[in-house]
């Protein structure tokens, strides 16, 4: 039977015959299933089947093995024979199986062998097991059965052939030193006689292929045999071409390296493993990576983005600075390691030149405002009260190791109390001056410029010595400690002079002392200056004298000559006014009521005018006067009023409603009547009456005497101002041509031999 197919075990085969018994009642009973004659008994020799437990007539492992079978069953070819379900090799295989016969009637034959003989077929495809070969770069290595390992289960070896179907990309396989092209063939005898070899092109490739067919007459099968191939490390390593040739740094800073700046290629080598060795140090800062200072490392690294450059040259000023980086780009530990006994060659590792590439990486520090500014108090800065002067470098100065000069600001913390600053340049877009305006902050090229001012501008009503302000000058990130400007103020003459006065009174015709309580004068500057006051306007009623010069002074109501003893006062001082000297105001005596004069004060510099008001009391000591008289003429019984234009007195010291009429004796033929309210009252001896009210016509006479009385009648009064009393005056009245409508004539006589007043 041949390996892949199943045969029937037919009466051809198998029969026994029993002359007593039926096919169905002769059994077989297999004592021993199939096994291999020869050795490998233990292997799978294939089964007895009934022909009907499988669907199909074909090998299956699901078939269940028979044990007992009838002759019956083999007549009508139902017991079959499968072979084993592996290969059985090349060669024909012979298989028993051992088994009994027996009857109903217990008639048993044992110890029956059954032979079947295995046919091979060719049906398994040639197997291969490859192994990749190594060959160095360029070099060339044997095929052997080490790197080709063909198996075939049904064909021998020696009938296996090999043909190229695809030869390598960077390399030639050659059969007795000739190469092979597409299609062609060896046998299996070649490659285990070392007839084959690789011969490797020199390229840098590190793969190559080889594609076989390995056929056995009948199956044939395709593999692919791998080779690596070891790189000798015979290129430079070649940087890139557009490589930035200047990386940037800000000052104290730390920056990447990346590629952009530093990269190389090698051929031959792992670009990665590609080691950088610093043989120029950078003067202004050092390499890391990783945060460690190293002088040497690898393209990998770089990629990584773990080697820096930080800078640590300190402060570099205003302007950027230079530095560099010597590299020299080396492959000697770029090449890969061999690990293999096959490859006995130099290790690839070690370079075939001399000489390697080197890069000069360019790096510019550019300044970064890191540092605060710091402030120095030069000069002492003096300034004349009142007035103003210029700040300048040699007052106030700053320093900026990486701001300039024209950029720095100072900026004040607390003004001075006692001026401000003030910046002379006008706007941008104007071209007013900016004088008079306090400013918190200015720049140093406008100090430089002597265009900022300190003005002392509060210096009235007090005296500053000193004065400061605190500031701080920034470059616009970082500012310097505060520090105080001190100001010395020099003392001017700029005070007016404080001047107080008070108005005075003073009794008619005596005299007031002007003192300190009176006039009272000081000078705010420091130090003082001496004060000198002059006598402007004069007093118009009196005098300004002084009186130390005379004890033995004239009375009040003299008259003023020339051989009195006193000094008349034009101008003093305030020194004087102090220290012995006694200023009085003398009084005139007249009767005015108010007076006058002006003082001005002098520092020397400033004037001050003051106006002193003297309230005059009068004192009562004129006696009062007839001033005016006149005739009256009215007829009998007639009523006349008695005014001013008929009886008029004057008294120098008191006003007219304290000039009174004291009547001593009335008329005998009339009657004297004063209105007071609506009503006239008659005046009786002992009343009285004023001048303002025979100004305002409130006096009157009436006539009550009969036809036969005198023409003549009269009164008597005397003058008084609530002081002084005149002598008597008789008021006559005189009537005349009663019958005819007679006129009346009044005349006034005095008695008092010294009035100055007339009769009118």
């Amino acid at each position: 039977v041949k390996e892949t197919e199943v045969a029937y075990i037919t009466k051809k085969h198998l029969h026994f015959i029993d002359t007593e018994s039926h096919d169905r009642e002769l059994l077989y009973t297999i004592t021993a299933p199939p096994f291999f004659s020869s050795s490998h008994r233990h292997l799978d020799a294939g089964k007895l089947f009934m022909v009907d437990s499988i669907p199909r007539l074909t090998k299956t492992p699901a078939a269940p093995g028979l044990k007992y079978f009838t002759q019956h069953a083999v007549n009508h070819m139902k017991v079959a024979y499968m072979p084993p379900m592996q290969d059985v090799g090349p060669h024909p295989r012979h298989v028993q199986f051992a088994f009994s016969v027996s009857n109903q009637h217990g008639g048993t034959l044992y110890g029956i062998c059954f032979n079947i003989t295995i046919l091979p077929v060719d049906n398994q495809a040639p197997k291969v097991l490859t192994k990749p070969l190594r060959v160095a770069e360029g070099g060339q290595w044997v095929l052997s059965t080490e790197h080709v390992l063909v198996s075939d289960e049904d064909t021998k070896l020696d009938n296996i052939h090999l043909s190229l179907q695809s030869p390598p990309q960077h390399g030639m396989v050659e059969l007795n030193g000739f190469p092979l092209n597409t299609g062609a063939t060896f046998s299996w005898g070649d490659l285990q006689a070392l007839k084959l070899r690789y011969q490797h092109d020199g390229s840098e490739d590190l793969q190559d292929d080889i594609v076989l067919q390995v056929t056995d007459g009948t199956n044939a099968a395709e593999y692919v045999l791998h080779i690596e191939v070891f790189p000798v490390n015979d290129e430079l390593p070649v940087l890139k071409a557009d490589l930035i040739p200047m990386m940037r740094c800000s000052e104290g800073e730390e920056v990447v390296i990346t590629s952009e700046y530093i990269f190389a290629t090698d051929v031959d080598s792992d670009d990665l493993k590609l080691m950088f060795v610093i043989v120029g140090e950078p003067q202004h800062g050092t390499v890391r990576r990783a945060g460690v200072t190293v002088h040497q490392f690898s393209q990998e690294d770089v990629v990584a983005g773990a080697v820096t450059y930080k800078h640590t040259g300190g402060e570099i000023g205003l302007m950027p600075c230079f530095d560099t980086i010597t590299l020299v780009v080396s492959d000697r530990e770029a090449g890969p390691f061999v690990n293999g006994c096959c490859y006995n060659g130099p290790h690839p590792s070690v370079p075939l030149h001399e000489s390697f590439p080197v890069y000069d990486l360019n790096i510019t520090v550019y300044p970064v405002d890191n540092q605060p500014p710091s402030i120095a108090i030069g000069t002492i800065f003096v300034v004349d009260e009142g007035f103003s002067a210029a700040l300048t470098v040699n007052h106030l100065s700053a320093a900026d190791p990486d701001t300039a000069a024209d950029d720095l600001e100072f900026v004040l913390v607390s003004p001075p109390q006692f001026g401000y600053l003030e910046n002379t340049l006008p706007s941008a877009g104007f071209e007013k001056s900016n004088m008079g305006i306090s400013i918190a902050s200015f720049q140093w090229k406008d100090m430089k410029a002597l265009h900022i001012n300190y003005v002392q501008s509060r210096h009235l009503g007090m005296e500053p010595t000193a004065d400061k302000f605190m500031l701080y000058v920034t470059d616009g990130k970082r500012h310097s400690m505060e520090k105080p400007f001190y100001i010395i103020i020099n003392a001017t003459n700029d005070e007016a002079p404080d001047f107080i006065v008070q108005n005075i009174t003073v009794c008619e015709g005596q005299m007031r002392e002007l003192d300190s309580s009176i006039i009272s004068a000081t000078d705010r500057d420091i130090p003082k200056n001496p004060l000198l006051f002059s006598i402007t306007h004069k007093p118009h009623h009196g005098l300004l004298i002084n009186r130390a010069f005379s004890r033995n002074f004239f009375q009040y109501k003299q008259s003023a000559n020339p051989d009195q003893k006193y000094e008349l006062v034009y101008n003093f001082s305030m020194e004087l006014l102090k220290n012995g000297m006694r200023l009085m105001y003398m009084h005139d005596d007249s009767e005015s009521l108010a007076d006058d004069f002006t003082i001005q004060v002098s520092d020397g510099k400033h004037k001050i005018l003051k106006t002193i008001f003297v309230e005059v009391t009068p004192v009562n000591d004129e006696k009062p006067m007839l001033s005016k008289k006149a005739e009256i003429t009215m007829n009998m019984g007639e009523t006349r009023i008695i005014s001013s234009a008929v009886l008029s007195a004057i008294d120098e010291d008191s006003p007219r409603e304290k000039i009174y009429y004291l009547f001593e004796r009335l008329p005998q033929n009339g009657q004297l009547q004063l209105k007071i309210g609506r009503d006239w009252v008659p005046l009786y001896p002992g009343m009285k009456c004023t001048q303002e009210e025979v100004d305002l016509n409130l006096l009157r006479y009436t006539h009550t005497g009969a036809m036969d009385s005198k023409k003549q009648d009269s009164f008597t009064f005397h003058l008084w101002d609530g002081d002084h009393r005149s002598p008597a005056f008789d008021c006559d009245i005189t009537i005349k041509d009663m019958g005819k409508g007679k006129k009346f004539l009044a005349g006034f006589i005095g008695t008092d031999l010294h009035s100055r007043s007339a009769l009118v």
